[in-house]
């Protein structure tokens, strides 16, 4: 007996982690076109923050006969052998994170360094002062999103403000998370004379602790 599979196209799509707000984004994004298209079919995995299981994620959706393998890797070096025998047989698109080979057809990456730079910059010419205290809040533990935007943000501003005057925060994303870390920091200090926060949740989280 003969079935009608009903599209065209099968595409896997392996996440880190989608508790972090861009990658929710991502996903509503690949979801709604797909709806919008019956000649294609999706396939999410959640790696969870863990990058063996990423890999295995992978190797199950080529299992699958996916036409098209779209990754965010979790971290960039754990999956380059798996894109090296997956790119022998389809194309791969990789989004937010680069890897450390050639193994993939396209690369869709924001400036994440140039982000933290540009944040850096703002901050020094338009709000600090000499003996202000600032909070930044980071995204995931070894997000390497999280990783380039701290970086960038270090480079504008070292030399020209003292570590001793900023405290940093692993928010996790979350806006829940960076209100208590916000709050216990206010326990301490009073107040921050500025706020930076590598998404809008985190600083939303980060606002609402100024409020309670």
């Amino acid at each position: 007996m003969n079935f009608e599979i009903g599209y065209q196209y099968l595409i896997g799509v392996s996440v880190p982690n989608v508790i972090e707000p861009w990658l929710n984004n991502f996903i509503d994004a690949l979801t709604e076109k797909a709806e919008s298209d019956m000649s294609v079919n999706i396939i999410f995995r959640d790696a969870a923050g863990n990058s063996e299981k990423q890999l295995q994620d992978i190797r199950s959706l080529t299992e699958c006969g996916i036409d098209l393998l779209i990754v965010s890797p979790n971290d960039s070096n754990s999956l380059n052998q798996v894109l090296q025998e997956t790119f022998r047989k389809i194309p791969i698109i990789l989004a937010g994170v680069g890897v450390q080979s050639e193994d993939y057809t396209c690369l869709i990456q924001a400036d994440d360094k140039k982000i933290g730079r540009l944040a850096g910059e703002y901050v020094l010419e338009n709000l600090y002062e000499q003996n202000q205290r600032i909070v930044v809040f980071e995204g995931v533990e070894d997000s390497q999103v999280s990783k380039q935007r701290k970086e960038g943000f270090q480079n504008a501003i070292r030399g020209k403000i003292p570590e001793t005057d900023i405290t940093y925060y692993n928010g996790e994303w979350l806006r829940d998370r960076a209100e208590l870390r916000m709050k216990d920091y206010l326990i301490a200090h009073d107040f921050a004379e500025i706020v930076f926060a590598f998404n809008d949740d985190m600083a939303y989280g980060a606002y609402l602790a100024y409020l309670r």
